[in-house]
């Protein structure tokens, strides 16, 4: 199958990358497009490459009006994917619940022009596709406060693996590696990734360990700043791209990610445990990989944080689990293999 890949061209690793490298893995041909939206120009295969695309992938909203134009120059079927509309953007829910507060002005403007003619914009774009992707039905269920699906809208809709790149962490392990007094939480620096509640829940830890945040984003001051007052040992430890993501997995007892769900099949991968916020969007996608504690709940959080702390063993069973449910297909969150071979079903449907 010969597929026409359209993604962002970006400094760290997405799973649009992973996919990529799956599906030529697989005996695919991939060519992509990748769109820097820092520069203008971008670079297009030439028209005899682009006359032996069978179809179009843009596993991105954002790149869905580059895909459609080629559609109608290349008469070739798109598979477009829409990732969610944040629930505070988008009117479903608070606000307040995702960390932000009234000051956040340029995430919570739901109702104003910029925000609903951006995404109704998009949403066109999507509908035109000719089968619609989502992560989850949650994710799907945000799409629907800004339009009323019909039947044959929602007949086109297909659920897209989350890609855990099993190979690229297994092949990073280091043997002189050994298990420090830490924990590590993965993802942006923003207020819906909750990493402010797990410096919280430190506060109210005995003997708490050190936490260790890989990730970038518009938080990192705020963090530091609530760190120093509640007197939690906080190390910052690049994007994941500066330092080796698998070495610092390697390094911790286990992860908490209260509002993120991939790096939870990262640690799966190196058989260690995560705890995680019981969000409706992360147990639909992966309710076995994990263990679950309420939302916003920071002293459930702390209790979970205290009893894997006095109990290792506990955290150990849990990263096993965890990754018998990965490798053996039994989770929302996938391998390489297995996720490329799903979304290839997804595209023999397409191309029939």
């Amino acid at each position: 199958m010969n597929i026409l890949l359209i993604k962002p061209k970006s400094h760290i690793i997405m799973d649009s990358d992973v996919y990529g490298k799956g599906l030529r893995q697989l005996g695919h041909t991939v060519n992509e497009i990748n769109i820097n939206p820092n520069k203008k120009s971008l670079v297009i295969p030439s028209k005899r490459v682009l006359q032996e695309m069978d179809l179009i992938w843009c596993p991105y909203e954002q790149e869905l009006d580059l895909g459609l134009w080629l559609k109608d120059k290349l008469n070739i079927p798109i598979v477009g994917h829409f990732e969610w509309i944040p629930p505070w953007r988008c009117g479903a829910e608070d606000f307040k619940q995702y960390g932000y507060t009234d000051e956040d002005k340029e995430e919570i403007k739901y109702g104003e022009p910029i925000f609903t003619k951006q995404y109704k914009r998009l949403l066109d774009l999507y509908l035109k596709c000719d089968i619609l992707t989502t992560p989850t039905d949650y994710c799907f269920s945000t799409l629907k406060q800004f339009h009323d699906f019909t039947e044959e809208e929602l007949s086109k809709v297909r659920i897209k693996p989350y890609i855990v790149d099993n190979e690229r962490l297994l092949n990073d392990i280091r043997d002189d590696i050994s298990e420090e007094n830490s924990i590590l939480t993965i993802g942006r620096l923003v207020p819906h990734k909750k990493i402010g509640d797990i410096i919280k829940a430190l506060a109210l830890v005995k003997s708490a360990p050190k936490l260790k945040i890989m990730g970038f984003g518009i938080e990192q001051q705020k963090l530091e700043q609530l760190a120093d007052k509640l007197n939690v040992n906080v190390e910052f430890v690049g994007s994941g791209e500066l330092k080796s993501k698998t070495t610092e997995i390697q390094k911790a007892m286990f992860l908490v990610t209260p509002f993120a769900s991939l790096p939870a099949g990262e640690a799966a991968m190196l058989k260690k445990g995560t705890i995680l916020y019981d969000h409706y969007n992360v147990k639909e996608k992966h309710g076995n990989i994990g263990k679950y504690v309420e939302f916003n709940n920071v002293e459930k959080l702390a209790e979970a944080i205290q009893d894997w702390v006095d109990n290792p063993k506990k955290a150990k069973a849990e990263g096993q689990k965890s990754y018998d449910n990965l490798v053996d297909n039994k989770s929302g969150l996938k391998t390489i293999k297995n996720s490329c071979l799903e979304m290839i079903k997804i595209f023999e449907e397409v191309t029939k």
